[in-house]
Parts: C-alpha cells; structure tokens; sequence
C-alpha cells in the first residue's frame, strides 16, 4: 500500500471546499506566489502535506516565503475531512481536475504524489486575509486559481500529469 492509498475513499467524498491554512507574516491582501517546494511528511498518525510558497508580487510582501500545510490526518490518524475539501478545491483550481478524479477513475492516492511531483514552480493567485473570532486571530490563506503563465499545461489530465510527474522525478543516484 502506497503512503496516501489509506485516503482514496475519503477524498473521493470530500466536498470541494473547506478551511485553510495560518499565516501571520504575510499582509492581507491578493497576491502572486509560486510553488517553491512540497514536503509530505508523517508525524505519528498525522499525515502532512506541505507547499512552500514565495511571494512574487511587488511590495512589502515581495519574496516572503511561507508553507501553506495540509493536515490530512489528526493525532488519531482520522482523515481530516475539511482539509481534504480544501486540497480537492485547492487542486482543481490549480488545473488538476482533483473535482473529477472518481469519474475519471483516478484515486488519490496515486494521483497526489504525482501532483507533488509537479507542483514546484506552478503560480498561484491567492488570497490573505485575517479574522478575528472567539478572541482568537486567524490568518487564512486562499489559493484562488493559476497565476500567469508558469510554462506548465492549463490543466493536467491524467496522461499529461503522468507524463510530467514522470520527467519530474529525481534520478537515481544508484542507476
């Protein structure tokens, strides 16, 4: 079984949508990022994607960097369903049809890590805003569609995301 195998049945059920990520270093405002790097981690049952994004809009944010974390598991090790609907919605708007993959009979779990692979140097339109609620402040953290022309397809089906998660791996330093 393949590490995100286990969450196949769950994303498929996800709704698109869901919460988002904290980050108090950036203003609020819109904003033009790229996808520096992905992590996936464990740590005990929880399961963590993370993106590392860089501001590349002009101003005082400009060249901030920061990791936009994916929770998909909780200290249980029960899938985190309204992180699940913002990563399924957070895909989809960045072109890899992650709303379609159980009519296309894709499953999560080979998918996702073929979208890690694929992901560094993607642009993203996002949004940042901050809320305060119950005295608490939230930094949330949009990711509302492709930014400008990073060289990479509008959409990635599941042949053209195969195809560049392919060219993407790292060599093998054994090969």
């Amino acid at each position: 079984m393949r590490k995100f195998d286990k969450y196949d049945d769950d994303f498929e059920t996800a709704p698109v949508g869901g919460g988002a990520s904290t980050k108090d270093k950036i203003p609020d405002g819109e904003y033009v990022a790229v996808v520096e790097s992905v992590t996936d981690k464990e740590l005990g049952n929880q399961t963590i994607v993370s993106l590392k994004l860089k501001i590349l809009t002009d101003g005082p944010a400009a060249g901030s960097t920061f990791d936009h974390d994916y929770w998909l598991s909780d200290k249980q090790g029960k899938t985190n369903e309204i992180t699940m609907s913002q990563l399924k919605a957070d895909l989809t708007a960045l072109g890899f049809q992650a709303d379609q993959w159980k009519q296309q009979g894709r499953k999560f779990g080979t998918e996702l890590p073929r979208v890690l692979l694929v992901l560094p140097g993607v642009r993203v339109q996002m949004k940042k805003s901050t809320k305060e609620k119950d005295k608490k402040t939230y930094h949330n953290v949009y990711l509302n569609k492709r930014g400008a022309e990073d060289g990479k397809p509008p959409t990635f089906d599941a042949a053209t995301l195969a195809e560049l998660a392919e060219a993407a791996k790292p060599a093998d330093p054994f090969a």
